[in-house]
């Protein structure tokens, strides 16, 4: 998965090259407790002790610079709410996550980070391998194997429940193209465990478990689009997606009641009351950062310093060690283009003046108001609206480099908004023809019957078409489908899968047949 995302978004592997480099900021130390004969005496009862020192994500802000809040497009406060340590979930999930992803340890103290990979490593590169396994042939693994490999997981998620007691959550990260974003790949590990710990309660019969889990999930995903940029908001849908199938997956149990389906459904509506805006989060951070990227150009200062520059061409292979090198990689050229391309950008940005830069910085504000605008339209919509903006700004060296990075992950980052929604209605609509099952009725033949059976207002919506989801009987089995980013009704006959998702269909099917004999009727 992580290929993946760098596949979509570049700006992600000059992330880790810039890790390993150390030039993303200096890390707060994270005390190690000491030995008991090392203690200090213990401090008279009147002292007030020291405030709690907690992990940080390296080179994160907690505010906006003064320069970039003038003119901003939006409100930047928004994007950078005030919270302190220990109000904020964040800081706890980071203390957490390295019970299931080593991405976290880069965050420590050099000094610590050894011995943190000594201890976790093992378990990650199992977590990876089994899961590999697991998903390409569930028979793969063993149940015996399975089970005690996924007990080492217990303490995680006591202390994610733990973390997830604090109602509010900011992930601070850096606000630069290289920002790392370690939280985002650690919480894709969480979403693997809970998909084959799941799998495995249900072989029992057993769904509290799972109930309890997919909780846990859901939150992550909601906190982890907080400050988010596009490649963080593609990782949330991602785990959504792993926890909606969960979902599916218990409906189809044998086990399933009336009352679990009725828990699930109050599990999704607390899930949609309190689901962020990722797109237009996604929108502002990406502005953020591509302003900042501007600046640090311009004055050649942070990331754009020689030297950093030198150590993150040489770090690519690709040669010169000058600023259009860097932003050709980014731009998405290879290593062998990347030294060619670089050569003609250093000349466009030689020739730049500051008021070239202030107009370019303008071009910018406007594209970026009008990608606002686009994120809050119904997707087909959007999408037509999309395809022009990408068009524009032809003359704008700036943003026609980011274009270059971005076109594909902003198509993705409206479908997977879309796709979001489509996953939460059609698993909502499963849920609905279950508890139909459940009471006894005949396979239906009307969805808004047994939506309205079930509670709901109505048919939920299918936001790739603007109308209601739509139910069809296939090979025995009762299906709800949404047509999907193609646009085009496929009657269920055609399945979208994958990451970009291929042409076709979402399908969400009951796989336990009706009864034909002694149902009530409609």
């Amino acid at each position: 998965m992580l290929e993946s995302f760098k596949r979509v978004c570049p700006f992600l592997a000059i992330c880790v090259l810039v890790a390993a480099l150390g030039g993303c900021g200096s890390k707060a130390p994270v005390p190690v407790p000491a030995s008991t004969s090392d203690r200090s005496p213990e401090p008279a009862a009147t002292a007030t002790p020291p405030p709690r020192e907690y992990l940080k994500i390296r080179g994160a802000v907690k505010e906006p610079p003064e320069w970039l809040a003038a003119d901003a497009p939006f409100d930047l406060h928004e994007v950078f709410p005030v919270l302190r340590d220990d109000e904020n979930a964040a800081p706890l999930y980071l203390e957490t996550l390295n019970e299931f992803n080593t991405e976290i340890i880069n965050s420590y103290p050099v000094e610590q980070q050894e011995s943190l990979y000594q201890r976790y490593r093992p378990r990650a590169t199992r977590l990876h391998t089994l899961h590999q396994a697991w998903e390409a042939d569930r028979q793969s693994v063993s149940a015996e194997e399975l089970d005690t490999f996924l007990k080492e997981y217990d303490l995680g998620f006591e202390k994610l429940a733990e973390a997830q007691k604090r109602t509010r959550c900011v992930f601070e990260t850096g606000i630069t193209i290289s920002s790392l974003v370690p939280h985002t790949q650690a919480i894709r590990s969480v979403a693997r465990v809970v998909q084959m710990q799941t799998a495995r309660d249900l072989e029992h019969g057993e769904l509290e478990r799972p109930l309890r889990l997919l909780e846990i999930l859901l939150r992550a995903t909601r906190d982890l689009r907080y400050r988010g940029f596009v490649i963080t908001q593609l990782a949330a849908t991602v785990c959504e997606s792993v926890a909606y199938k969960a979902i599916g997956e218990i409906v189809n149990s044998p086990h399933c009641t009336i009352e679990h389906c009725d828990r699930l459904f109050a599990l999704l509506s607390r899930h949609e009351n309190q689901m962020p805006d990722g797109a237009g989060i996604a929108v502002k951070m990406e502005y953020i950062a591509l302003r900042v990227m501007m600046r640090d150009i311009e004055f050649r200062t942070g990331e754009f310093t020689p030297e950093n520059i030198v150590k993150l061409t040489e770090s690519f292979g690709a040669k010169g060690g000058t600023v259009g090198t860097v932003l050709a990689v980014i731009g998405g050229d290879d290593r062998e283009t990347a030294d060619q391309r670089g050569k003609q950008i250093d000349s466009r940005l030689a020739l730049l003046t500051a008021a070239d830069y202030e107009r370019e910085a303008s071009l910018v504000r406007t594209y970026f108001q009008e990608l606002l605008k686009l994120v809050q339209q119904p997707y087909p919509q959007a999408n037509e609206g999309l395809n022009r903006l990408l068009k524009t700004g032809e003359n704008s060296l700036f943003l026609n480099l980011f274009k270059m990075n971005s076109s594909f992950s902003w198509e993705n980052i409206l479908s997977n908004a879309a796709r979001s929604k489509a996953f939460l209605n059609g698993t909502r609509s499963l849920i609905a023809i279950r508890r139909w099952q459940l009471e006894g009725r005949q396979p239906p033949t009307d969805l808004a019957r047994v939506t309205q059976s079930a509670g709901l207002k109505g048919v939920p919506e299918d936001p790739f078409s603007g109308s209601a989801l739509k139910l069809i009987t296939r090979s025995g089995q009762t299906v709800v489908y949404s047509i999907g980013p193609d646009l085009v009704d496929d009657q269920g006959l055609l399945e979208a899968v994958g990451f970009p998702t291929k042409p076709g269909d979402y399908l969400f099917r009951l796989t336990i047949p009706f009864a034909n004999k002694g149902n009530k009727s409609e």
